[in-house]
């Protein structure tokens, strides 16, 4: 009886983590769904844009913010065991991170009222919030599998702000309350967090951590960043006609980006708690389940564009067939390509050629956006990201045969 009942605990223990991880990604593509169609319909064209560069350049600064945390930090979260280590990995992370948002977040607002020409403080308060997004916990629980906490203290308040922003737009309340309302979010998703894993209201003095330690994952982030996240921002500064419609096409590929990323960090704690030749066979396990995610969600986003399209945008935009394509292969290999960081790369302790080859194939694909935007336009810019990951993906999967080839020498 020992042995079944050991099953099916283990059964019911993942089925709970899943179904945790699993409500992640229904909100992720969900909340969106709220907020857009309110912004389009009351600020129209010029709205979608100033919100979307705020998001872009707040991104970008986000990314700085978090000083690769989250890449490097789910992977160090799963292998310390001890709750006081995870307290401490926390509390470093959080005094590491406010720095760094002291600067960034104020230049933030700045780049973006720059960009635009309408709606300037909506967009500079963009900018602020979603740098500080940096600020997330969603790495640490990934990396701990506190998949309740994760939902409770991390998502949940970014929904209640933007449900309470839609509500608000819709009555007539300015555009600048949607960011408004997220940097409440993100203070009481800091707050939650703290005193989740420390037990106190704010993090304890443990040293000084060094800044310098998180560089070379940041700068990697960053320059994937200029070209994942901040590639809206290129195109308005380079390409005032494809603005709109990029920015269109981003919104959704977005937030399913975020969707299957939060349903693959369900097993990292699982493969981390693993050793040896037992880990290397959770990965390829995970790997394989990973592959099949990537084609499925990139084969939703293709059937569903046209219809998300007229749900977020109304009449602004018709759906391309050719655009959707590209689009879907995007989500389909970025998708894969943050599953082999997460499930192989980093957990395999290969955190400097996991930052190089972020550095290499950012550093081009931002090459690429500046040099296709102009004459290609918004298909230029959507095949550029599409080929990026799937760089990344080839230059990923190759490192983990060998990897793996040495594990079972």
């Amino acid at each position: 009886m020992t042995a079944p009942s050991g099953r099916l605990r283990r059964a019911a223990r993942a089925g709970r983590l899943l179904g945790s991880f699993g409500l992640v990604p229904v909100l992720a593509v969900v909340t969106p769904l709220l907020v857009v169609p309110v912004i389009s319909r009351t600020a129209g064209a010029e709205g979608v844009v100033a919100t979307a560069v705020g998001q872009s350049v707040g991104a970008v600064a986000g990314i700085a913010v978090a000083l690769g945390w989250p890449l490097t930090g789910p992977a160090r979260v799963a292998r310390a065991h001890d709750p006081r280590d995870r307290a401490r990995i926390w509390a470093d992370s959080v005094r590491t991170r406010l720095r760094v948002l002291a600067v960034l977040g104020p230049a933030a607002a700045l780049v973006a009222a720059l960009l635009v020409t309408e709606y300037r403080w909506a967009a500079a308060l963009g900018g602020t919030a979603f740098a500080c997004y940096g600020l997330t916990a969603a790495w640490f629980y990934s990396g701990s599998g506190d998949a309740r906490g994760i939902v409770v203290a991390d998502t949940l308040p970014r929904v209640a702000a933007t449900v309470a922003a839609a509500g608000a737009l819709a009555v007539g309340a300015p555009l600048a309350t949607y960011p408004a309302l997220l940097l409440v979010a993100v203070a009481a998703s800091l707050l939650l967090t703290t005193h989740r894993v420390t037990g106190r209201w704010r993090v304890a003095r443990t040293g000084d951590p060094a800044l310098r330690d998180q560089l070379p994952a940041t700068g990697s982030r960053l320059l994937h960043g200029l070209y994942a996240m901040g590639s809206v921002s290129v195109v308005a500064a380079l390409s005032a006609p494809a603005a709109f419609p990029f920015a269109a096409y981003h919104r959704v590929q977005k937030p399913a980006l975020g969707a299957t990323a939060a349903l693959s960090q369900a097993v990292v704690a699982w493969i981390g708690a693993a050793e040896g030749a037992r880990r290397w066979a959770r990965q390829r396990a995970a790997l394989a389940v990973d592959t099949i995610v990537a084609l499925l969600a990139g084969l939703a986003v293709y059937l569903a564009l046209p219809l998300l399209l007229r749900i977020l945008f109304g009449d602004l935009i018709i759906a391309d067939p050719v655009l959707g394509a590209v689009a879907a292969a995007g989500v389909a290999t970025g998708t894969l390509a943050r599953c082999l960081q997460q499930h192989g790369l980093l957990l395999s302790g290969d955190e400097r050629f996991t930052t190089r080859l972020l550095a290499v194939q950012s550093a081009l694909s931002v090459v690429a956006l500046v040099a296709v935007v102009v004459p290609f336009g918004v298909l230029g810019a959507l095949v550029v990201f599409a080929v990026g990951e799937g760089v990344f993906c080839l230059a990923a999967a190759v490192r983990l045969g060998l990897l793996g080839r040495g594990d079972r020498g």
